[in-house]
């Protein structure tokens, strides 16, 4: 990316609107400007050969450069996933952050179509549904889209919500009554599992191992103790 912006480089001086200008202004961004260091750097380069591929872009979330990081990891996702004859998984956690952007939301709209012909299960993980509406004003197409693209899921894991925000998950899924008010008096590690037709009701117990990757309150408990 560097080596190509210094072959353009002489075309940020011309006033004349150009293909070559706008590639060249473009690649400043990357090198120089707001979305330097997004792509390019020292450290050894990405690979995406590996059984399991992590992307983290929660430096990006309050930026201005999230969006083009957003779409950029959902292209290599996409890359990686895509081997033919091989059954994968793309996980979105904080899938808020994507939502919210309209190019990011239609790719995964199109990628929701081809799952099956793919052979890739899509899981979206989101803390509350109230998150939902940050991607875009009530009754916008965006979030309309947005909230389309969760009803289709065939699979979900809903785990215990507040009154009100039990009461907007039944309105935008379809649920029933007593499933809204289950979801307002389940207990800590139990789920409310939709899957096709059927429901029930699923108690998730973590192992040892488990709880060293979902345990996020390490840090509370260490601030705890030190004072």
């Amino acid at each position: 990316m560097r080596a190509l912006f210094e072959l353009l480089r002489e075309h940020l001086v011309s006033l004349n609107a150009s293909p070559e200008r706008s590639l060249a202004l473009t690649l400043y961004r990357f090198v120089h400007g707001d979305l330097a260091g997004l792509f390019d750097g020292d450290d050894e380069p990405m690979a995406f050969n590996g059984q399991l591929v992590v992307l983290d872009l929660s430096a990006q979330w309050s930026s201005n450069s999230f969006p083009v990081a957003a779409l950029s990891a959902i292209a290599a996702a996409q890359q990686v996933v895509s081997v033919e004859d091989e059954l994968g998984y793309l996980v979105l956690d904080e899938a808020w952050s994507v939502l919210a952007d309209p190019h990011a939301l239609r790719w995964l709209q199109g990628s929701w179509k081809l799952a099956r012909a793919k052979g890739v299960s899509h899981v979206l993980v989101l803390h509350r549904w109230s998150d939902v509406a940050a991607v875009g004003d009530a009754g916008s197409a965006h979030r309309e889209r947005a909230q389309g693209l969760l009803r289709e899921c065939e699979t979900a894991w809903l785990f215990r919500q507040p009154p009100d925000e039990a009461r907007e998950m039944a309105v935008a899924l379809g649920l029933h009554r007593r499933e809204e008010r289950y979801l307002s008096a389940l207990p800590k590690g139990a789920a409310l599992v939709r899957y096709g037709a059927h429901r029930s009701i699923v108690r998730v117990q973590p192992d040892q191992r488990d709880c060293a990757f979902i345990d996020t309150d390490r840090a509370m408990r260490v601030s705890s103790a030190d004072e």
